[in-house]
């Protein structure tokens, strides 16, 4: 038996590709991915068919999804030799079960084995529940469209999902036919396992994440996007991290997504100097929970739409969705943001400040410390495009710590050579240098790279933020708590760039530009800020949407947009 800690450690399909490559490094890409799909459905297929298994075996490990084996291989499906088309089809193809049930609001069809080894071990219509609640939340919540019908291909046009004796895999989502010729969208069916023995989470609790996770694939893959170019999925990163969270937003109490923070060799917090997109996603899901936080659940809809209808990838439309609610505010000023929530976890975390559950989430990992002894003190070092780096000085005068967290934004780079590295020098001094700027009275810095403008910091002194200007979403401007929840909050608040007058006039407006609120408010000097009750001029609540700001103070002038939540 493996121990638990091995067992429950997660890869991307991409890192598996390369743990098995290791193994057979003659053997192509389609090959190892065949390989991983064979060994996860060993208890479902025959010896006949087993007969054409490559002959390496996989770690014995607990993979998440097999989203990217399946949308790879079954776009590369005419590609494959006899053999190897013969044992994908079996593979990859609708398993025919002797039972099945349909959820209580008659939008799934659940397929499975009444008895057997892979009969479910956890209640078949707890599950159907389950499968309605992902539905109810992502689409009829969320607003995310429904999959498309199958035209009756599991019996009818309910969603399919078959439950089958995986072996070290909680589920896929498997594409079959392109919705339209060229749309890059498929419909879909999924797959999960019938047990969940020996996972992270067990039981019908497994189950419960696992169809809110699998869901938003077949979301993605039958309203949005999926390109596939040499035999790997675009931007693979970003479905897994969209559909990782989702499981936190629907099943808030689970926490699966947890175990993917505690492999020391994946996890983002010992490894944020890694460009954006080569994470495997699993470990960002805090990235769309921090999104979700500051900014509504309406900007990571916005950028799945961008991705399909701008033909964007994903950091393109994570920039650009932020870009559109305010025009100062991209995906470094987010990074940044990102950074600082980040570091504020484990022994760090702060009640009711940064992530909800940081005091769940491990440390961020220090890449490179030195003593700074007065004068200046200077660490040089690589960093990948679109990546970030905290790196440590300690003063031997007075033993204080300054961390510092370095960004890179450097989207394209990232796109187009995510292993590159961009050189830096940071410069910590205990006066004003010619151009350094200052953290604190007692501290001065001097960053050096090349396109200083893709670049940002943020310094804590013994675990406090001390840069001046750093960007929280208070100082940058954004309206708060965002979004906006009635039973949450009496007041939504708005920072002000500037306090230059003891009132500022307040105009919001739908995002079909109709006005809903329009008044002088009274401008709060101390925190910088004007409260209003998130009503309309007679004083109604305002329905679920996104809004649009505007505030006026004599010569200055701010605008942007929030989200409201009426629950």
């Amino acid at each position: 038996m493996f121990s638990l800690r091995k067992i429950v450690i997660f890869f991307s399909i991409g890192m598996i590709v390369l743990s098995v490559r290791s193994l057979a490094q003659d053997k192509s890409r389609i090959d190892s991915l065949i390989n991983f799909v064979i060994n996860t459905h060993q208890n479902e297929i025959s010896d006949s068919y087993l007969a054409f298994q490559l002959k390496d075996s996989s770690e014995n490990k607990v993979h998440k999804c097999g989203f990217g084996a399946s949308v790879v291989l079954h776009s590369e499906f005419n590609q494959l030799d006899e053999n190897q088309q013969k044992l994908v089809g079996k593979v990859l193809s609708r398993p025919t079960l002797d039972t099945s049930i349909v959820s209580p609001q008659n939008l799934f069809r659940i397929h499975f084995r009444k008895s057997g080894t892979s009969a479910p071990q956890y209640d078949v219509n707890e599950f159907a529940k389950a499968c309605d609640s992902a539905y109810n939340y992502e689409v009829n919540f969320l607003g995310y469209p429904p999959p498309p019908h199958d035209g009756g291909a599991g019996g009818d046009d309910k969603y399919d999902v078959y439950i089958l004796d995986l072996s070290g895999l909680y589920g896929y989502t498997q594409p079959e036919i392109e919705v339209v010729g060229g749309s890059k969208r498929f419909i879909s069916y999924i797959v999960v396992d019938n047990d969940f023995a020996g996972y992270y989470t067990r039981g019908i609790d497994a189950a419960r994440v696992t169809i809110a996770h699998e869901f938003h694939h077949a979301i993605q893959m039958g309203n949005y996007i999926v390109r596939v170019e040499n035999e790997t999925i675009l931007d693979e990163f970003f479905y897994e991290i969209t559909s990782t969270a989702m499981e936190e937003f629907v099943y808030d109490s689970i926490n699966d997504y947890y175990a993917y923070m505690r492999d020391n060799s994946g996890i983002y917090f010992n490894y944020t100097d890694k460009a954006f997109g080569k994470n495997d996603g699993y470990n960002l899901a805090i990235w769309n929970i921090f999104l979700n936080e500051n900014f509504g659940f309406e900007i990571l809809k916005r950028q799945w739409e961008l991705m399909r209808d701008n033909n964007l990838r994903a950091l393109q439309a994570i920039d650009k969705s932020l870009l559109e609610i305010n025009s100062n505010y991209g995906f470094l000023e987010a990074l940044s943001t990102f950074n600082i929530w980040t570091f504020f976890s484990g022994h760090r975390a702060e009640s009711n400040k940064y992530f909800k559950e940081s005091n769940s989430y491990p440390q961020v990992k220090i890449k490179m410390g030195t003593v700074f002894s007065g004068g200046e003190k200077s660490i040089s070092s690589n960093i990948n495009p679109a990546a970030s780096s905290f790196i440590c000085f300690v003063n031997s005068s007075n033993l204080d710590s300054v961390v510092v967290a370095l960004v890179s934004s450097d989207i394209e780079g990232a796109i187009s050579a995510p292993s590159s590295t961009i050189n830096l020098k940071y410069t910590l001094y205990n006066y004003n240098s010619n151009g350094s700027f200052k953290i604190t009275d007692n501290y001065f810095a001097k960053l050096e790279t090349s396109q200083p403008s893709l670049w940002s910091t943020a310094e804590f002194i013994n675990n406090e933020l001390a840069k001046d200007g750093s960007f929280t979403s208070r100082e940058i401007g954004l309206p708060y708590p965002s979004p906006f929840f009635y039973s949450k909050s009496n007041y939504l608040n708005f920072s002000l760039e500037k306090t230059i007058n003891s009132s500022a006039e307040l105009f919001v407006y739908s995002i079909s530009m109709d006005l809903v609120y329009s008044s002088v408010l009274t401008v709060d000097f101390a925190k910088k800020r004007i409260r209003w009750n998130a009503k309309d001029n007679s004083g109604n609540k305002l329905p679920s949407g996104i809004y649009i700001y505007f505030i006026n103070q004599k010569d200055n002038s701010q605008k942007g947009k929030f989200v409201i939540l009426n629950d």
